[in-house]
């Protein structure tokens, strides 16, 4: 299966349930911060994707709460195709350049 295949639903049982993920904005973010809220209303990380770059920062020895800036661009790097559909062309244009130049959390 390639990283950027679709979810799709098993054929047999799993352990853990693909659910939906429900989004909320406040009203006032919306307003004061109307960027901000464009992006939260854009954001799809992907079961998928998330499960995957889990399992890499767990094989990897990767603590993310106290330095999530390697899964961060594990998946950045992995899911090309993912995340620049909830981020500006400009932020796209520089993240991919933080990506090549290896400095993505720096």
């Amino acid at each position: 299966m390639s990283v950027d295949e679709p979810e799709r639903t098993p054929a047999e049982a799993c352990a853990y349930e693909t659910i939906p993920v429900h989004k909320g904005i406040n009203s006032t973010l919306r307003a004061e911060l109307p960027e901000v809220a464009k992006f939260l209303e854009l954001i799809d990380v992907g079961n998928h994707p998330i499960t995957v770059t889990a399992a890499w920062a767990v094989d990897n020895g990767i603590d993310v709460e106290s330095n999530p800036a390697p899964a961060a661009e594990y998946y950045l790097k992995t899911f090309p195709l993912k995340w620049p559909r909830w981020v500006s062309g400009d932020a796209a244009k520089r993240l991919e350049a933080a990506l090549a130049a290896g400095t993505v959390g720096t």
